[in-house]
């Protein structure tokens, strides 16, 4: 075997090993998410981005990843005026698969990053860390106003850091111990970059990624297991052998697959006793809190047992059964083997314009659907769409053009690359909630191109104000809010504004926060844990607020979408 194949072989097995330790990490890194919004995804959309890249690589390429493949191959050997080498080859494959399968803004980052390797390689007449200068820079390329305190930091500091302390020449391999610990270094300052970090306690979750894949790339260098190897776990400040223990349930143990049970005790009893009671019940028992108030996580084939016996202790509340096959399955499984092409059915609304909206919940869907949505993306429960997703939908549209609002600060950039590669003529107006995409839903115009529609709906988008309700994940005090884990609070255009003792206190001090008396519409939309059976009830809460809701100008419907109780919109002429 060749220097270059073994180069090549050292690349891929690095990668690989990587995937493999990340995937034991997806939990630990979605606890870090910034809020206490339990929407956490970062991790989820890092490992499918890897997981996706992984079997890019391995099976045969679509026809959209050859001709990106090919195209790149050649200009680059051209310019080279020789063929591409194994290692830069892999490296193009990595690249061009991490480009379709790129989840999110921490997925779309990967994509830059491995992009900037291949460059990087075919630049440089040595593997060493030259090549990271090229993976940053394309990293912050992936947006125009990078913020400080996030993985694009983790990132620089990885670069800049690592070309102080080394020699020239010498390789990546040589330095990987010094570049992990670069890594954490930066990882560990990433609140003093971003004082909402500081405020939530905890470092920057992409950050905590981007440290996970280079100590799975040192397992293999080692020589280690990645399937069995220790877990680098970082937790939320004042969560400690609690969280460990909820997150390893989450990392391919070898316990068999029951039901995911949780619930709240109110109960005088000693955690003593009641973890012995638990403990024989189930696997992976975890009891977090104090004060009478105990918050309990157990694995068990019969959930019947442990909340019973907990019933017999005192008053239960917040039960939560999930099976966790069918959740494994769709959160991590499902991104493991090659996926066909997503199936939409063809729109052809000839030379019009076309609208595409990406959303989550059944209601929701269906509402941007009859106010003049063409197609909807579904965004997913835990995940993002990739690149390639979107573009699955685009190739379904034969119209004009294609005006595209991707509905989440964090599906934006994803849903550029998508625009960039292809044929149709698509402009992306970037709404950052689906509530936003609604409003511009119903002031668009098919019989005027994206791009002026686009210059129209600026204005529209906003004029919406966002407010999203929604139990916090843990205790915190953001902003001057404080909330304990559990306890409704409402955010407002992505700001921490109120916390309450119900979500229907909290929905109508929110609505007078937010001007909603002086507003022209305020729209309701009901999710999470609640159904339509609430919408009497709830309009009955209102209407004791704001009297008559119709002269009121607020609007109550069933959403379906999934994290949020409440997510509200209050627009202003």
């Amino acid at each position: 075997m060749n220097e270059d194949q073994k180069n090549a072989d050292l690349f891929k097995g690095m990668f690989d090993t990587a995937v493999i330790y990340f995937r034991r990490h997806v939990e630990s890194v979605n606890a870090l998410n910034v809020f206490p919004v339990p929407d956490k995804d970062t991790g989820t959309n890092m490992y499918q981005t890897l997981s996706n890249m992984r079997t890019g690589i391995e099976r045969d390429q679509t026809d959209r990843e050859r001709k990106i493949y090919e195209d790149n191959r050649n200009k680059t050997e051209k310019r080279l005026q020789r063929n591409l080498s194994e290692l830069e080859d892999i490296s193009l494959r990595l690249w061009v698969a991490s480009f379709f399968a790129a989840k999110g803004n921490s997925g779309s980052i990967l994509a830059h990053v491995f992009k900037g390797i291949f460059e990087g390689l075919t630049r440089s007449e040595l593997v060493d860390l030259t090549i990271l200068v090229n993976a940053k820079e394309e990293a912050y390329l992936t947006f125009p106003d990078p913020v400080e305190g996030t993985m694009l930091t983790v990132l620089k500091d990885l670069t800049t850091e690592s070309a102080n302390r080394s020699l020239p020449g010498v390789s990546i391999c040589d330095s990987f111990d010094s570049m992990i610990e670069i890594a954490r270094l930066s990882v560990d300052s990433t609140p003093n970059h971003l004082p909402i970090l500081k405020e939530s306690g905890v470092v920057d979750s992409g950050g905590y990624g981007v440290e996970i894949i280079l100590r799975g790339m040192a397992l293999f260098l080692s020589g280690e297991d990645p399937q069995t190897s220790s877990l680098y776990l970082r937790f939320p400040d004042g969560e400690g052998e609690g969280i460990e223990r909820l997150i390893l349930q989450h990392q391919g143990t070898n316990e068999e697959y029951g039901y995911c049970t949780q619930f709240v005790l109110e109960s005088s009893v000693a955690e003593e006793f009641l973890e012995k009671k638990l403990d024989e019940m189930g696997e992976s028992l975890a009891i977090l809190g104090n004060h009478d108030v105990f918050r309990v996580h157990i694995h068990t084939k019969d959930p019947g047992k442990p909340i019973s016996a907990a019933a017999d202790l005192g008053v239960i509340s917040e039960v939560s059964v999930e099976d966790m096959e069918s959740q494994s399955k769709t959160m991590l499984m499902d991104h493991d083997e090659p996926k066909g092409k997503t199936q939409f059915n063809s729109v052809d609304i000839g030379e019009k314009t076309a609208l595409v909206a990406m959303a989550s919940g059944e209601g929701i869907k269906e509402f941007l659907l009859n106010s003049g949505a063409n197609l909807v993306i579904d965004a997913g429960d835990t995940a993002n769409p990739s690149v390639g997703e979107i573009l699955d939908c685009l190739e379904a549209i034969s119209a004009g053009s294609i005006l595209l609002l991707p509905n989440n600060k964090n599906i934006e950039s994803t849903a550029h690359q998508a625009a960039k590669t292809t044929d149709t003529n698509v402009v992306v107006l970037p709404t950052v909630s689906v509530l936003q995409g609604m409003e511009c839903s119903f002031a668009f115009d098919p019989d005027l191109s994206a791009q002026i529609n686009s210059e129209l709906l600026t204005d529209v988008m906003n004029s919406v104000k966002t407010i999203l309700i929604f139990p916090a994940a843990r205790t915190v005090e953001i902003n001057g809010v404080s909330a304990f884990e559990g306890q409704p609070v409402a955010m407002l255009d992505s700001e921490l504004i109120l916390s309450a003792a119900t979500n229907l206190e909290l929905l109508a001090r929110a609505i007078e926060a937010a001007g909603g008396q002086e507003s022209d519409q305020v729209t309701v939309f009901l999710g999470n844990q609640l159904d339509e059976l609430d919408l009497d009830s709830i309009r009955d809460s209102l209407e004791s607020s704001f009297g008559d809701l119709e002269n009121a100008g607020i609007e109550l419907h069933w959403g379906g979408q999934p994290h949020y109780d409440f997510m509200v919109s209050v627009v202003s002429g």
